[in-house]
């Protein structure tokens, strides 16, 4: 079974497990306790199957899932797992890089900037108790000044590309790193295909 469809399968789980309940003739109270004590530990048993074939050490969406739900409005039902960012893996294991990602980098004519977004989402997996994620903010701000990179701030002319964004996804800490990219403008490094069909100036990368 495809690790993507067991993800489906347990955010539905639930829905499912419901729905049959509903559907059902009318039981006894025990049978309704073990038939949702069933679905739990099915969930759990898949969760579990999962989690052994989760890679930490990837940037980007694992296991992913991508169709058209409402097409014309440009919605999908996108699912992953997601794993290291960019920034992370260039303070942290830069040379999982791509080797011309890594000359870039070492480049001393080219300016990197580091969004305040990023550290936002870092600071809100952290909080999630994410195990890939067991380090702390600040410790990552302070590691990255030290490494030469520019803070780039939140400002309020940031959201204006945002107004005319599509909706190819609807993560708000990506469409505010595009709509920074295209106010510079920059070049936005991700690990997201789905990112590169908002501007030119994204580039998808494939760490190693």
């Amino acid at each position: 079974m495809a690790e993507s469809t067991v993800l489906n399968l347990i955010l539905w789980l639930p829905v499912l497990g419901m729905v049959a309940l509903l559907l059902a003739p009318k039981g006894t109270d025990r049978a309704v306790r073990g038939f949702t004590f069933g679905v739990m530990v099915l969930q759990l048993a898949l969760t579990a199957w999962l989690y052994q074939r989760y890679d930490s050490s990837v940037a980007g969406l694992q296991f992913e899932t991508r169709v058209p739900w409402i097409a014309d409005w440009g919605v999908y039902y996108h699912v992953g797992l997601d794993g290291l960012n960019v920034l992370l893996v260039a303070l942290i294991k830069p040379e999982a890089l791509p080797p011309e990602t890594q000359s870039l980098l070492q480049d001393p004519e080219t300016m990197i900037y580091f969004s305040a977004a990023s550290l936002w989402e870092i600071a809100i997996k952290r909080s999630l108790g994410r195990d890939d994620f067991n380090f702390l903010p600040e410790d990552i701000h302070q590691l990255a000044l030290q490494t030469g990179f520019a803070e780039l701030p939140i400002i309020a002319s940031h959201s204006y590309p945002i107004v005319q964004m599509p909706w190819h996804h609807r993560d708000p800490f990506d469409r505010l790193l595009v709509a920074q990219a295209q106010s510079l403008p920059a070049y936005l490094l991700t690990t997201d295909s789905v990112l590169e069909q908002y501007s030119e100036l994204v580039k998808k990368i494939a760490p190693r």
